[in-house]
């Protein structure tokens, strides 16, 4: 029989990594946003770089864009403090960016800052993978020894500066259809807020 299991990890934060700000020249409007800045220039300055070195539309320039970069600071070591800070900056840059690029309404969208932020210390990955097992009890025991042997094999290799633990098995599911192409092998429903979390995370603008 197969089953699906979902693995829950959780990353800890054990030593700083470096992270790279790309040398490019910014558009001529978004270096005047940066310039009237009162403060935190250089910060505002070094996110715009982040941004347009993956996006070169001004307009699509959002919210989670924040985060990702809040974050990559987060594992450079940058105090979580200071990090709050930087979002209160950051915040005002894009709202200024927005009204410069002509684009309407609040950057946040009913977001809340404080509460996304207290995940840049401890990051959640959870991991859908294909169990075979004669029964759902033993495939649980065999999602709880692989994902037991996935951290400890993460943890010998180094980590990238992140301890990984191994949480749990959040589900076993048995799968009905036949193994292959459009097989639904997992499945679960989500608040719209943990929706729109999941979006972000893979910067699609949530509606």
């Amino acid at each position: 029989m197969w089953f699906s299991a979902a693995i829950l990890f959780r990353d800890r934060l054990t030593k700083g990594i470096e992270v790279q700000t790309p040398k490019l020249r910014l558009p001529k409007r978004v270096r005047s946003v940066v310039r009237e800045m009162e403060e935190g220039r250089d910060l505002c300055e070094e996110f715009a770089k982040y941004v347009f070195s993956a996006e070169d539309d001004p307009t699509k320039i959002h919210y989670g864009h924040i985060l990702t970069f809040l974050g990559e600071r987060r594992l450079s070591g940058v105090p979580k403090k200071q990090i709050r800070k930087e979002m209160e900056i950051l915040l005002k840059f894009l709202g200024r960016l927005w009204e410069a690029f002509g684009k309407q309404g609040n950057p946040l969208r009913g977001e809340n800052p404080a509460e996304d932020l207290d995940w840049l210390d401890d990051w959640h990955e959870e991991v859908v993978v294909l169990i075979e097992a004669e029964n759902e009890e033993k495939a649980w025991e065999k999602a709880e020894a692989l994902g037991k042997r996935w951290a400890d094999e993460y943890n010998r290799e180094g980590g990238n500066g992140l301890k990984r633990e191994f949480v749990g098995v959040l589900t076993v599911q048995e799968i009905i259809d036949e193994l292959g192409d459009e097989a639904e092998i997992f499945s679960r429903f989500l608040t719209t807020k943990e929706a729109k979390r999941l979006l972000r995370q893979y910067r699609i603008k949530a509606q």
